[in-house]
Order: structure tokens, then C-alpha cells, then sequence
């Protein structure tokens, strides 16, 4: 690689920290839909061993793809100690962590049951299985926590506008900063958007790609495993950063591709938000707001796009100095996604 490429990938990535910086505090101060702790019966369970389960209360703290359980069991007649299990489940990674008191229990896929969607919202069932062999399950009704705000019970007495707005954050959260994998598709159409009438083209037919998979994932119609949406959508992201390495010009066929890629995203989209859940009062409000707070975390991402490169698109070495090193950072990073997600998974 030449001197000129070298400076242009330390420039690309001094340019990406400056413009996430803005980032930081909207992450800090947005609050995520049902953050409340909610407090009800919980057992941990090993399969195969009767000497187990550990069975108290927990404490669970949902958050916008996130869930986070506490278990305490108090010491029992039968001799069994008290003790304290924590754990935290990534809905869109499908993966888990346990934890006690005395250091980590397990880590490692999870398996989430056909009731999970409805432990979310703080319904008795079976919640998730880890790959080891570790059950957890929660049952009864949904008790306050002491240092709760607010019941989620209650959440359906929310008024249209509260759940509007919060499943506009939890959109835009979505994008930034959780969906990195997203905001490298974004960067990867912008960078070879030599206009602004051809940047429009790509992100119109991306919004409506992913708006349509994303309502028909939602209500049900259509549902993909996430085991093979997830590596598609990093072939997407690969397919595009390759493209911007190999060509120079843009083609009207790269709409109609940049469409089919929004059609898998929007079934991402779809899979999270149905880990999420949705109001039961407000249904399509919520899934509109959701899809606008994509929509404006895309359109953030485009902005701080600009700011950091819009001025040298139309230079000479636009392509050599920013495209090119770019989407050299994109393909790697893709292409360790597509392994983690296939083999490496």
C-alpha cells in the first residue's frame, strides 16, 4: 500500500471517532423501552441434575434488545446455602451469560422458547435455555420492585404519544449505537454516491425494502430464523464494500440490489423488535415510531458522513484516498461477521 493510502485510512478513522463523539451523550440520555425492574418468582435449573434448581425471587431489567435478571434465593430448610445468580441475554446475538457471587456459572448460545416474546413482557413462562444445559423460568403475576418507576403491567395505560416516542428511541438506538452491522451498510452507500440524487435513489429504495419485511416480520406474516438472516445481512454489507473497491461509477442496477439488501434488514429489524415486543394498545404506532427512529438513525449516520467527507467527493482522489481504504475497513470487518455468524457460531 502506498503512502497516500496509508494517510487516507488514518485520516477515514481520526474523521469516524470525531463524528461518533455527538453520539455519546444521545446513547447516555435516551431511555430505553421498559427499563423498569420487575420483580416475580424465578428458577434456575440444570437438565439431568435434581440436586439443583436455585429458586427465589428476580428481578428483571428489559431494555431495547437487552435483558438483564437478578436472582436471589435465600438459604432453605433443606440445607441449601443462599445465594445470588445474575444474568444478561443479547436478543439479537442470541446469546447469555450466568454469573453467582463467587465468579462466572456459564456463557454461551441461547435457545429462547415459543413463550419468550411473552416473558418479555412479564408473563410466566420458560425464558431461555442455555447450550450447557441451564433453564431458567419465571412464573406468577408481575410484582412491583421496590425501586421501580413503573409496572410494566401498566404499560398498556400508556397514552399513544409516550409509546410514540418511546419506540422512536428505541429505533433510532437500534442505529446508534447498536447497530454497528447497520451503519456500515449506510456508510458502504453513501461512499459511492458520487451525487446526492444517487444517494437518494439507494437510501429510497433501502426504506422501503426494509419498511415492508419490517411490517409483514412484525405482525407475523413472514419470520426468518435469525441464524440465517444475521449472515446475509453481513454479506450484504460485504457485497457492498467490494463493489466500492472494484468500481468507481455508479450504476442504476445497484438500486434494485441496494432493494433486495433492504428486504433482509428489515427482517433484522423485525426480528429484534419482535424480542422487544410491541404495545398491545398501540400497536402501529409503535411499529411507525420504531421504523422512524431507523429512519432518523440513518439519516444521523448520512450527516456525520457529510460533515466528515462530503467536501472531497467531488476531488479527484476521492475514490483512492476515502472510498477505497473505507471499504477496505468494511469488507474485514463484514467478512469477520459472515465467519462469526456461520463458522465461527
Amino acid at each position: 500500500m502506498t503512502k497516500d493510502v496509508f494517510t487516507a485510512i488514518a485520516w477515514w478513522i481520526a474523521a469516524f471517532v470525531l463524528a461518533a463523539i455527538p453520539i455519546v451523550p444521545v446513547a447516555a440520555v435516551a431511555h430505553p423501552l421498559h427499563s423498569e425492574a420487575i420483580e416475580r418468582p424465578c428458577e434456575l435449573n440444570r437438565n439431568g441434575h435434581t440436586s439443583w434448581p436455585i429458586s427465589g425471587r428476580c428481578s428483571f431489567f428489559v431494555a431495547a434488545g437487552y435483558l438483564v435478571f437478578r436472582l436471589d434465593a435465600a438459604a432453605d430448610k433443606n440445607g441449601a446455602q443462599a445465594r445470588t445468580v445474575s444474568g444478561a441475554i443479547n436478543f439479537g446475538q442470541l446469546t447469555g451469560s450466568l454469573f453467582t457471587d463467587k465468579g462466572p456459572l456459564a456463557n454461551g448460545k441461547v435457545t429462547l422458547a415459543e413463550a419468550s416474546p411473552q416473558v418479555v413482557h412479564m408473563k410466566p413462562g420458560k425464558l431461555a435455555t442455555w447450550a450447557n444445559g441451564y433453564v431458567l423460568e419465571v412464573g406468577g403475576s408481575p410484582v412491583k420492585a421496590a425501586d421501580s418507576a413503573v409496572n410494566v403491567a401498566q404499560s398498556s395505560a400508556e397514552s399513544i404519544f409516550e409509546v410514540f416516542v418511546n419506540y422512536l428511541k428505541v429505533g433510532f438506538i437500534h442505529i446508534i449505537p447498536r447497530g454497528f452491522d447497520h451503519v456500515l451498510f449506510v456508510i458502504g452507500l453513501f461512499l459511492l454516491s458520487p451525487n446526492l440524487k444517487a444517494l437518494l435513489w439507494q437510501i429510497s429504495a433501502f426504506t422501503v425494502a426494509h419498511t415492508l419485511t419490517l411490517a409483514v416480520g412484525a405482525t407475523g406474516v413472514v419470520r426468518l430464523p435469525a441464524d440465517i438472516v444475521e449472515p446475509l445481512i453481513a454479506l450484504s454489507i460485504l457485497w457492498v464494500a467490494i463493489e466500492n473497491l472494484l468500481t468507481e461509477r455508479f450504476s442504476r442496477w445497484r438500486v434494485g440490489v441496494v432493494f433486495c439488501f433492504g428486504l433482509l434488514h428489515g427482517l433484522g429489524f423485525a426480528g429484534v423488535l419482535l424480542k422487544i415486543g410491541l404495545s398491545a394498545a398501540h400497536f402501529y404506532s409503535a411499529l411507525v415510531a420504531f421504523n422512524l427512529g431507523v429512519e432518523l438513525g440513518q439519516l444521523t449516520v448520512i450527516a456525520f458522513c457529510f460533515l466528515a467527507v462530503g467536501w472531497a467527493m467531488q476531488t479527484s482522489r476521492y475514490h483512492k484516498r476515502v472510498v477505497v481504504p473505507a471499504s477496505c475497513v468494511i469488507a474485514l470487518i463484514s467478512t469477520y461477521w459472515v465467519l462469526e455468524r456461520t463458522v465461527l457460531g
